[in-house]
């Protein structure tokens, strides 16, 4: 969720809880909060599509993302061959099968750096990656930053 949502969103729920007396008002409003960010993240994370095969294909992805996942793989997910898949995909979210699946894989490389101890070689390994030296490659280029100084700079927010 980008940054301005997040503080409209926070200054919403503030002014509200400003304006309750009643205590089970406000836990009301605590449990709307959560869930309200929640959603706002889920959205965030996952492109909009009224589309039943692509929202398929885009679930089964983030539910495997730590296994090897090939366009074939979501493809024979959906019922459809690679080839079609692909084309079909394209047209919805306006990218690859390909650049989702790794930019699912470097949000999830993000969390661990930010919230695990593990070393960068256990999350490579993790999200499948040929090799610790490939994935520092596509974190670089997705973020511009190696992993460890992500991680860094992470502990210093």
């Amino acid at each position: 969720m980008d940054t301005d949502t997040a503080y409209q969103l926070s200054d919403t729920f503030i002014q509200t809880a400003e304006s309750l007396s009643n205590p089970d008002a406000l836990n009301e409003l605590m449990g709307r909060v959560a869930y309200t960010f929640a959603e706002k993240v889920k959205e965030a994370r996952m492109p909009v599509s009224t589309d039943d095969i692509i929202q398929n294909a885009i679930r089964f992805i983030q539910q495997n993302i730590c296994e090897h996942i090939t366009v074939k793989d979501v493809a024979e997910h959906v019922g459809f061959s690679r080839s079609y898949f692909s084309s079909y995909f394209k047209k919805s979210p306006g990218f690859s099968v390909n650049a989702f699946i790794m930019r699912c894989k470097m949000e999830e490389a993000k969390q661990l750096l930010k919230y695990t101890d593990k070393s960068v070689s256990i999350i490579s390994s993790y999200l499948c990656f040929s090799s610790q030296s490939h994935f520092q490659t596509a974190f670089k280029k997705a973020y511009g930053i190696t992993p460890l100084q992500y991680r860094k700079d992470s502990a210093q927010q």
